[in-house]
C-alpha cells in the first residue's frame, strides 16, 4: 500500500512542478491557443499540457519495476503487459501531442487510439469480467474485446472532453451539465 501511495503522491507532485515548467515551454515556443470564437478562455492557454502528466507518470512507475518488495515483484511477474500498456499510452500521448501542436483530423485521433486499444486487448490485456455481487460475476467471453475497446476509446475521449470545456460550449452541453 505504501508503494501504490509514494507513487501517487510523487506522480502528483511530480505533475505540480512539471506543469509549471511545461507551461513555461509552451509560451516560450508559442504553443498556445488563442482566445477566438470558438475558445471560452480570455488569455492564451498552453496546449502541451499533457507532457506533464505522462512525464509524471512515467518517472514513477517505470522504477516501481526495480523495488525488492513484492508490488516490484509483481510487476516483473507481468513486465510485458505493462510495457505493451505503456507503449500503447505512449502512441496515444503522442497522437494528443501532435495534435496539441499542429491538430489533427478526428479520423486520425480515433484510428490511433483503436489501433493502442487493440494492441492492448491484443496482449491479453481485456476487461473479461465484471463483478455485479458477492456471488454473481457477469463473465464477457469474447465481448471482453468490444467491452475494452470501447472502454479505452471511451475513456480517454470522456477524459479529453473534460479538460476542454470549450467542447461543452459549442455543442451547447453546458445546459445539461448543472
Amino acid at each position: 500500500m505504501k508503494t501504490y501511495f509514494t507513487v501517487y503522491l510523487g506522480s502528483t507532485l511530480l505533475a505540480i512542478v512539471t506543469t509549471a515548467m511545461v507551461i513555461h515551454i509552451a509560451r516560450w515556443f508559442q504553443l498556445v491557443d488563442i482566445p477566438g470564437i470558438r475558445n471560452i478562455h480570455k488569455k492564451p492557454i498552453p496546449r502541451i499540457g499533457g507532457v506533464a502528466i505522462v512525464v509524471s507518470m512515467i518517472a514513477l512507475v517505470l522504477p516501481v519495476l526495480l523495488l525488492p518488495n513484492v508490488i516490484g515483484e509483481t510487476f516483473r511477474l507481468i513486465q510485458s503487459k505493462i510495457i505493451i500498456v505503456l507503449c500503447a499510452a505512449g502512441l496515444m500521448f503522442l497522437i494528443g501531442f501532435i495534435d496539441d501542436i499542429r491538430g489533427l483530423r478526428v479520423r486520425t485521433k480515433l484510428f490511433a487510439q483503436l489501433t493502442a486499444a487493440l494492441v492492448v486487448c491484443a496482449a491479453g490485456i481485456r476487461i473479461e469480467s465484471i463483478p455485479l455481487a458477492d456471488q454473481l460475476t457477469l463473465k464477457l467471453g469474447w465481448f471482453s474485446w468490444i467491452f475494452t475497446l470501447v472502454w479505452i476509446i471511451g475513456i480517454t475521449n470522456v477524459i479529453l472532453t473534460f479538460f476542454n470545456p470549450a467542447w461543452f460550449v459549442r455543442n451547447g452541453l453546458f445546459q445539461y451539465v448543472r
